[in-house]
Parts: structure tokens; sequence; C-alpha cells
């Protein structure tokens, strides 16, 4: 097996590139909303990953076993299905809300096999990167203000008594 370029490239570089990439194309999809349907913008992203993909790789230069095929097949249909329910989720819910709420998977599967304190020091800051990116604020004293009856609950488990929470706000123009 070759060694290229990436295989050098630290596991948490990546990861933040990742990051990076996927809320950039996030941001760049919610400006093109206005013009065109979610799952439209979704296919338009699935097929210039695809592009780019096929010019990066090249897999013709490649001899394929019908099980490797079918294995890329099913990848790519799970990817495009993520993809367009992504797109649909950022089209109702507030950018940050929903690229958070995309999070909360590798995060958790961070938690749950990482051994260390560097890799518990990395899901700590991986959680609260998805918290901030939700939106989420809390507020000493006061009362409510809008969020959903779950986070304020939950926020206020974790804020104690005394305090008022809210998250992102909807990206509906007016209540209907």
């Amino acid at each position: 097996m070759r060694s290229g370029a990436l295989d050098r490239v630290p596991a948490p570089a990546l990861f933040v590139a990742s990051g990076l990439t996927q809320y950039v194309g996030a941001a760049i999809a919610v400006g093109l909303f206005a013009t065109l349907a979610a799952p439209t913008v979704a296919w338009l992203r699935i097929v210039v990953a695809a592009v780019v993909l096929l010019a990066w790789r090249r897999p013709w230069r490649v001899r394929w076993e019908r099980r490797d095929l079918a294995a890329a097949a099913l990848f790519g249909t799970v990817l495009a299905a993520m993809n367009v329910a992504f797109y649909v989720a950022i089209d109702h819910l507030p950018l940050g809300t929903a690229v958070a709420i995309e999070f909360i998977g590798p995060v958790a599967v961070a938690a749950v096999t990482g051994r260390g304190w560097r890799e518990r020091v990395g899901i700590a800051l991986a959680a609260a990167g998805v918290v901030l990116l939700a939106g989420v604020t809390v507020h000493a004293g006061g009362g409510p203000t809008s969020s959903s009856g779950w986070s304020r609950s939950a926020c206020r488990r974790c804020a104690g008594p005394g305090t008022s929470c809210s998250a992102g706000g909807s990206r509906s123009a007016a209540p209907g």
C-alpha cells in the first residue's frame, strides 16, 4: 500500500478540516435556498462532490470486484440520503443548530471509544463546540426566552436553578 500526503496529516486536523468544509458548504447552501429547493441544492453538492472524487481518485484505473462496487454504491446512497436530509434540515432550522445536531453522532462515538485523558479533553472541546454551534445561551436570572421546552429544561438541569436558557431562533419569518 502506498503512502500519500493525506496519510501524514494528523487525525484531529482532518476532523477540523472536515467540520470547516461542512459548515462552509452549508453556509453557501443556505444562500442558494432563496432560488433553489433544499433537495436540489443537496443534489448539486452531491454531483460536484462526485466529480471532484472521480477526478481525484480516478477509479477506472483499478479493477473493481462486484462486492466492492456494491459497498461503494451503498455508501454513496447513504451519503446522498444524509446530505438531502441535512439540507432539508438547514432549510427549516437555524444553521448552527442543524450542524450541531449533525456533529452529535461523531462526538458520541468519540465519547464511547475514547480512553485516555487527551481523548476526553478532545471530547469535551467537541461537545462545547456543538453547544456553541447550536446557539445555546444561559442567562442568570430573568425569565426564559424563546426556545424549545426540551432545550430549556436540559439547560436548566446543567446550569442550575435561577437561570434561564435559550437556543438559536427559527428561520421562519412569522409564526404560522
